[in-house]
């Protein structure tokens, strides 16, 4: 995928609207695409994962407490383990074929630290994430 297609479909997540097309074309010269088969694991069984993930085409289902959730395009999965590496991935799998793009997670934080909007909508995702817990 060429580099503007992959900043377009950033900037059309909840996480990155508020950001500029050019400020996230280093994101997304940077980022990592992954092609998922149906039934394929997201995240790694085991081991630290401090990267952002996010589903750029097709569907994910994630279990949540044994209840399957999906997962749709322009969804950023594994945002909490960016400040803390232990914390547990939901096992989460492919519904069908899928692509993903993979965001070290230092660039992540980095680029939070430098864009105020995008830190802000990363924030409030958190808290509903952490409401919806409670």
């Amino acid at each position: 995928m060429i580099l503007s297609e992959r900043a377009l479909i950033l900037k059309k997540t909840e996480l990155f609207s508020e950001a500029s097309l050019d400020k996230l074309a280093p994101l997304a010269e940077a980022l990592t695409e992954r092609s998922l088969q149906d039934k394929e694991s997201v995240f790694p069984d085991s081991g630290r994962y401090e990267n952002l993930v996010v589903l750029a085409r097709g569907t994910l289902c994630q279990d949540e407490k044994g209840k399957s959730v999906s997962v749709g395009e322009g969804d950023c999965l594994g945002a909490l383990s960016l400040f803390d590496e232990t914390f547990p991935r939901p096992k989460t799998k492919a519904d069908g074929e899928a692509l993903v793009f993979v965001i070290d997670g230092s660039m992540a934080r980095e680029f939070l630290i430098e864009e105020f909007l995008v830190a802000e909508k990363f924030i409030r995702s958190l808290v509903r994430k952490i409401r919806t817990v409670e």
